[in-house]
This record gives structure tokens, C-alpha cells and sequence, in this order.
């Protein structure tokens, strides 16, 4: 009778074939009395291979093969939504979009395939039918569980950052929160969900004490990142204040266009409290090198005072001797030595750095100080001077001072007897960036023959090996000829400056 139905009705076999679902008239007994081409399609295999046979059948439902009896007989066909929903229908019921999984076998392998089920009460004849619509959900289920997954990785790496992190929709209302966020807000997600962020995120300027404008406005207005200027602070719930930094980015699709914002602050209570403890260290810092700076400068000063005191004693003591020249003499030789290190102390006084000076304005300053001190009516000795400017260590000054006193003193008294007029030379360069160079020179009556420097017997000569090569640990090398000339070389210091 049912197929007689069929038969007579080519238009309802027309509309059936029309619909994209898969369509399946089935009896009491859940045997398929009629189906659509999709469904034919969906199978893969004649119509004659359908009929009369139950849905888990020809879906090859992995439980209809694992029951002597086929579909319908397997334990799990009792949770099975395709037969509870028919069944359902039988009893007049109308079922709507139940989603299933089931496990299909496609040769030797298990797919699962996610069905949606409708179900409709069918009679005909006095027989009750059901009109099954299935659909393959997979694709869509698939996507679901896909973008669950994401959303679901998304929040817990949203919720295990240790900043706080507030997600809005276009409008502005709240979407999101993590835990982080809610214990600095005081607020719970719950609370403020779907709330505008402005009515809940209340900041203000600290000095101030204004209202600042919610970044978020601005993300959404102009669809830039922007974040908040020092000095922000977090008005909690319970009306707790929180100094914080923040910076809020726009959400955006494929096409560019704005979804909503992300808010990420923090508390930067304790960087504060860092940074106020720095500039407070920085301050202490700065009037501690002031105070020994101060005591540094005092020290120079009265070590200058000092040295100048005994220089008088010793001019004193000179005028006691004054007729007798070689009596004299060792006062004044002495004399010129202090003089030498006072001047470095009187320089780095009225220096602004008090560990280096300017060579070259100190060496000029010593020459032409011993230069008066020897210069007579009788004779007429030139000073020429070749130093570069550069900043030299007390420790290498003071030595350099005393090397040129005691060398110059020797030209003054000695290269020039029996001659009216000569020229002293002082050079000092740095001709490689670590090196210095100094040279004496005189053009005055000459060394003596293979004069050594290093076995010289004289004081003074002695004085100034010392002095290059255990304070300057540097080295000597005395030419004779028509110009006596000492060459002196020495490391520079490393804590020196650059050029004055």
C-alpha cells in the first residue's frame, strides 16, 4: 500500500529528492519504507540496497555490527537518539534538531560523524510512519569544538597571566576578566558582566586627584593602541587606591573591523616604592660625593697651605745663608721640589674634577714659576712649550711636576754657565691612545760623555729615574749631542679622562 502511495505520488517523490537533508520514512519495526536521493547519495549504493532495513543498518552504525541481531539489539542502541527520536515520533511526537555522535564504520576504519535528528509522525493507510530528517553536523560540530577549545585555551591563558586583563565588546561593556584583575578591581566577573567599563574601571591622576579618561574610550573611537600617563591610579571597590600602568589594544576581525578592546594594567605599588627608594639612594649618593668633595677640596687646600708654609720656612732659611750661595742652595733645590707638588694640590682645588687636571695648563704654570724663580739680568733663557691638553691622575701629575722641576732646575744652574742666552723645551704628547710621551730638552753646553742615566751619581738625576720608573713605571733615554734631550715614556692611566 505504502508503495502503491509512492507510485501514484511522483510529485512528493519530486519534493523529497528537492530537499538537501537526508530524508527516510521508516515503520514501527524502525525498516526504511522510502528515502530521498541525498540520502542514496550519503549511502553510495542502490535503492534496493535500502529498503526494508534499518537506519544503523545502512548508516553501518559500528553497534548494529556487533549484535547477532543488527540494529536495535546492541546494548547501546538504547541510547541511540536516531531510534529514540523515531521512536518518539511514533507516539505522536514531534522531535526537533537532536544532535548525535556516532561511530560509522568506512571499511576497516571507525569515523565519527555527528547527525542532527528530526523526527515527525507520518500516517498512512492506518499506518504509523516516521519522517526521519538527518543532517551531517560534522563539519559544524567539529568548528564548535574547535573554537571551544580555543576559547577554552584562550581564558586560561588569559586567567595565568600575572597582569590583569579586562576584554569589552564594541561598546565598551565588559566581556572578560581574570582573576587578577577582579582581586585589584574588587569586583567579581559575575558582578560586571555586560556593565560599560567606565561605570566599574574608575581612575584618577594621583597629584591631581582628576578623573583620567578611560583608555578604552579612545581604542574604540580611533581603533589605536593606547595606554595611560604616570601617575594613574586605580580607585577599587571598596575604595582601596592602586597605582597602576596599563596599555589597551583594539580587537579586530579579518576585515579590520573593530569587536572590542583589551585592557591589561598591573600594580606597580611596589615598583614605586623601588623607585622612590632609588631616587632617595641617588639623593644620599649625591650629598655624600658633595660632602667628599667638599672635604677633598679642604684637603687640597690645606695640603697646598702647608706645603706653602714650608716653603717660607725654607726661603727663611735661605735669606740666614744668603751670602753663601752653595749653602744655599739645597734650601732652594728643596724649595722648587715642594712648590712643584703644591701646585698640583692648588689646582685641583680650583678644579671641578678633583681627581684629574689638565696637564697641560699645570705643566705650563710650573715651568714658567721655576723659569722666574732662576731667571737673572744676565742671561736671557727662553722657554718653549709643546704639551697637549689631557687629563692626568694626581698620581701621574705629581711625578711629571717633579721630573720637569728637578731637570729644569738642573739646565737653569748648570747647561748655560759661560753662555748668555739658550733655549729649554718641554714636550708631552699621547701618540698612541694608552702612551704618553714627554721630552726635556736644552740647548746648553751638553752632557758629559756616556752618561747613564740609571748609574748617574748626581741627586737630582737620581731623583728623576726613581721617579719614571716606580712612580710612572715608565722609562728614560737621555740623548747628548748639540741638544741634551730626555725622552720619558709611561702607560696612560686607565681612570684617566679623555681631553680636558
Amino acid at each position: 500500500m505504502i508503495n502503491q502511495f509512492f507510485q501514484d505520488a511522483d510529485f512528493l517523490q519530486t519534493l523529497f529528492d528537492a530537499v538537501p537533508s537526508f530524508l527516510f520514512i521508516v515503520d514501527t519495526d524502525f525498516q526504511i519504507h522510502h528515502l530521498n536521493s541525498a540520502a542514496i547519495s550519503l549511502l553510495d549504493t542502490g535503492r534496493e540496497n535500502i529498503l526494508f532495513r534499518r537506519a544503523g543498518e545502512v548508516l553501518h552504525c559500528v553497534h548494529s555490527s556487533e549484535a547477532p541481531g543488527g540494529c536495535g539489539r546492541a546494548p547501546a542502541c538504547r541510547d541511540c537518539i536516531v531510534r529514540n527520536s523515531a521512536g518518539r515520533a511514533f507516539k505522536g511526537e514531534h522531535v526537533t534538531r537532536e544532535t548525535t555522535k556516532m561511530e560509522l564504520l568506512s571499511g576497516t576504519r571507525i569515523e565519527e560523524a555527528y547527525l542532527s535528528v528530526t523526527a515527525s509522525p507520518f500516517h498512512y493507510s492506518g499506518e504509523n510512519l516516521a519522517l526521519l530528517i538527518l543532517e551531517d553536523v560534522t563539519a559544524q560540530k567539529l568548528a564548535e569544538e574547535a573554537l571551544r577549545q580555543s576559547e577554552q585555551w584562550l581564558a586560561i591563558t588569559l586567567r595565568s597571566i600575572g597582569d590583569a586583563v579586562v576584554a569589552t565588546d564594541n561598546q565598551g561593556r565588559i566581556k572578560f576578566m581574570n582573576p587578577v584583575a577582579e582581586g585589584l578591581m574588587g569586583r567579581r566577573l559575575e558582578e560586571v558582566r555586560n556593565k560599560e567599563l567606565t561605570e566599574v574601571f574608575n581612575i584618577i591622576n594621583k597629584d591631581t586627584r582628576k578623573p583620567v579618561e578611560n583608555p578604552v574610550k579612545r581604542v574604540l573611537l580611533e581603533g589605536i593602541t593606547c595606554g595611560l600617563a604616570n601617575h594613574t591610579v586605580l580607585m577599587a571597590k571598596d575604595g582601596t587606591e592602586i597605582p597602576i600602568d596599563d596599555s589597551a589594544a583594539p580587537i579586530k576581525n579579518d576585515k579590520g573591523d573593530i569587536l572590542g578592546a583589551i585592557l591589561v594594567f598591573r600594580d606597580v605599588t611596589e615598583r614605586e616604592k623601588s623607585e622612590a627608594q632609588l631616587r632617595e639612594s641617588e639623593a644620599n649618593l649625591r650629598k655624600a660625593l658633595q660632602w667628599k668633595e667638599t672635604l677633598l677640596k679642604e684637603l687640597y687646600h690645606r695640603t697646598k697651605n702647608n706645603m706653602h708654609i714650608i716653603s717660607s720656612l725654607l726661603a727663611l732659611q735661605m735669606r740666614t745663608v744668603k751670602d753663601d750661595q752653595k749653602a744655599a742652595c739645597p734650601f732652594q733645590v728643596m724649595q722648587g721640589r715642594i712648590m712643584a707638588m703644591a701646585l698640583v694640590h692648588e689646582k685641583l682645588y680650583q678644579s671641578r674634577d678633583l681627581y684629574n687636571l689638565d696637564i697641560r695648563d699645570y705643566i705650563e704654570d710650573l715651568a714658567k714659576s721655576i723659569h722666574s724663580s732662576f731667571r737673572s739680568d744676565e742671561k736671557n733663557i727662553s722657554l718653549r712649550l709643546d704639551v697637549e691638553s689631557m687629563s692626568f691622575p694626581i698620581d701621574q701629575a705629581i711625578p711629571c711636576g717633579l721630573i720637569i722641576n728637578e731637570l729644569m732646575s738642573n739646565s737653569m744652574k748648570y747647561a748655560f754657565t759661560g753662555r748668555k742666552s739658550g733655549q729649554i723645551g718641554i714636550a708631552l704628547h699621547a701618540p698612541e691612545a694608552d702612551r704618553i710621551e714627554m721630552v726635556f730638552s736644552d740647548d746648553g753646553k751638553g752632557l758629559p760623555d756616556g752618561l747613564d742615566v740609571k748609574e748617574a751619581t748626581s741627586l737630582g738625576l737620581k731623583i728623576v729615574h726613581n721617579l719614571v720608573q716606580r712612580q710612572l713605571d715608565g722609562e728614560i733615554e737621555c740623548e747628548g749631542g748639540r741638544e741634551t734631550r730626555y725622552r720619558i715614556r709611561f702607560g696612560r692611566d686607565a681612570n684617566a679622562e679623555g681631553g680636558a
